[in-house]
């Protein structure tokens, strides 16, 4: 495990200072070799139960690293997941809460002169940075190299799509169309930029389009039937739930229990059950063969870098799920475990070996991987406050930094519950415009609480999700904390107790509150 004595990588000692259990020998304390290569693989759309799927990532990523089943984004919808990823703060923090408009897309996060403080401004002195596939909404170029927040290598979607001719991306100099399917490309892009680092680190930020919508796959996978066929979520509980949940609960049932603003939800009529519950997620289970295949590429390559893999650490994740028609949802947004969980592995041969391990007892946010691996980099970096109030104020009496925790406590050989981890309780949050209502939502390892916004005052949802409050309910089919036409909180058995847990919690975290957001009482 880890390297020979006398090229022992200086990661693995500051890793040890943070909590890791190696310790550097001495004699060669005095070497200082290179951080490691770093390379985080993030999907687009991809739900935490979609790993199974991908027989490299299984083999390659779960079976040789550390796979963390209660993984979680803090912001579910692209722009302000990713940015949270890249600075490793709450929404509220960031200041970025949306895809566009108001508040949202990349034009926000540079009016928040956010985009020079970010994981790769933060290792560019000690790293090759590479950018590949998609960045934030509304990106329009990558910034030429030597200019403050550049990243040395971009090949970063422009207009996303799959099909050849049907999306376009920069180079860091001027658009072009794609001719290929363009997950493909994206593979030969993040391939490409590990090459061009030659012997610096590499600091490869590889983000492929799938399994998006539409979920096109390639004509390679289009007929797949080996890992894709069985996939069909009308097999769920939660499938489709004004229609199959028929059990009557405390005198209601189907979606009777849920906030005001869905529980006059439809059900599905046949046709959109089946492209829902089976077509959508089957298509997206071949269009992420294809980024499986990317993953073979890219440790292929790494392998050529640094033979062994003793200098490298690779993160696969997703910036968000989605519904596949539970609960008769379909896009993400909504605070429900399908949207929320993500997977969440890393492979770390120099720290951890090659032995798989699973840690199902702590929760990992998406806004705890900057402060990480900073950590296993040894670099230094904070991300400050943005510029607009209230968030710039609220940011700057916190004292600014990461909202999210280094897990390099949890990068140990034995996976024990820490504190802090085992026992968060954390935020989700969620501004939009339109029909969809703005929320503010808890979840602790046991349940979750969400405060949505509605014109007649605030409207709540929570779940028991492991029966520590009386009923194990984890596929949210029955809140036990509802409320009247007037926003008044009502409780069932078990919801008083799960609100006096976490409705405090919900008001500390939820500070300051999305834009238009009912302030709480």
């Amino acid at each position: 495990m880890g390297t020979t004595v006398g090229r022992a990588p200086v990661w693995i000692a500051v890793a040890a200072l943070v909590g890791a259990v190696f310790v550097v020998p001495e004699a060669v304390t005095a070497v200082t070799p290179p951080p490691p290569n770093i390379v985080v693989i993030l999907a687009d759309d991809m739900r935490f139960d979609q790993m199974d799927d991908m027989p490299v990532v299984m083999r390659e990523l779960v079976g040789k690293g550390r796979s963390f089943e209660r993984g979680f984004i803090v912001d579910p919808v692209c722009c302000p997941s990713r940015t949270s990823f890249l600075r490793g703060q709450y929404a509220h923090t960031t200041s970025v809460f949306d895809i566009g408009g108001p508040w949202g897309g990349r034009n926000q996060l540079l009016t928040a002169g956010a985009e020079t403080e970010m994981l790769n401004t933060w290792l560019d002195p000690t790293h090759f940075t590479a950018l590949v596939g998609k960045y934030l909404n509304g990106y329009t170029s990558v910034p030429l190299p030597g200019l403050v927040g550049s990243w040395d290598f971009g090949r970063v979607l422009h207009k996303p799509g799959y099909p050849p001719g049907g999306w376009t991306y920069t180079d860091g100099s001027r658009r072009r169309t794609g001719q290929t399917y363009s997950t493909e490309f994206l593979n030969g892009s993040a391939v490409d930029a590990i090459e061009a680092s030659g012997e610096e680190p590499v600091f490869l930020w590889y983000a492929p389009y799938a399994p998006h919508n539409p979920m096109t796959p390639s004509a390679r996978y289009a007929n797949e039937t080996a890992q894709c066929d069985d996939v069909d979520y009308r097999e769920s509980p939660a499938f489709d739930e004004a229609r199959t949940d028929t059990a009557v609960v405390d005198g209601l049932s189907g979606m009777k229990d849920k906030a005001r603003w869905q529980k006059n939800r439809k059900p599905f009529s046949s046709s959109e059950a089946l492209l829902e519950g089976r077509t959508k997620p089957r298509n997206g289970c071949r269009a992420l063969l294809s980024v499986d295949d990317g993953v073979a590429a890219i440790l292929a390559a790494l392998e050529r870098k640094d033979p062994g893999l003793d200098d490298t650490v690779v993160v696969f994740s997703s910036d968000q799920g989605v519904q596949y028609g539970e609960h008769g949802w379909l896009p993400k947004r909504i605070a429900f475990e399908g949207t929320i969980r993500v997977p969440f592995v890393v492979r770390a041969d120099g720290l951890l070996g090659e032995q798989p391990t699973v840690d199902a007892v702590n929760l990992v946010l998406n806004i705890d991987l900057a402060p990480t691996l900073l950590d296993l980099a040894g670099a230094s970096g904070s991300p400050g406050c943005p510029a607009e109030d209230p968030y710039r104020a609220r940011c700057v009496q916190r004292g600014g930094g990461f909202d999210g925790t280094s897990l390099t406590a949890l990068l140990d050989a034995a996976v024990v519950p820490v504190p802090g981890f085992a026992d968060r309780v954390f935020l989700i949050e969620m501004y939009a415009e339109g029909t969809f209502p703005e929320y503010c939502a808890v979840r602790s390892a046991d349940a979750k609480l969400i405060r949505y916004d509605r014109d007649a005052g605030a409207d709540f949802e929570g779940y028991d999700l492991t029966g520590a409050y009386g009923r194990a309910d984890p596929f949210e089919l029955h809140s036990v904390v509802f409320s009247n036409a007037r926003g008044v909180v009502g409780f069932r058995a078990g919801g008083r107790e799960l609100y006096e847990d976490l409705y405090p919690s919900l008001r500390s975290l939820c500070d300051p509150v999305p834009p238009e957001y009912l302030a709480f009482p």
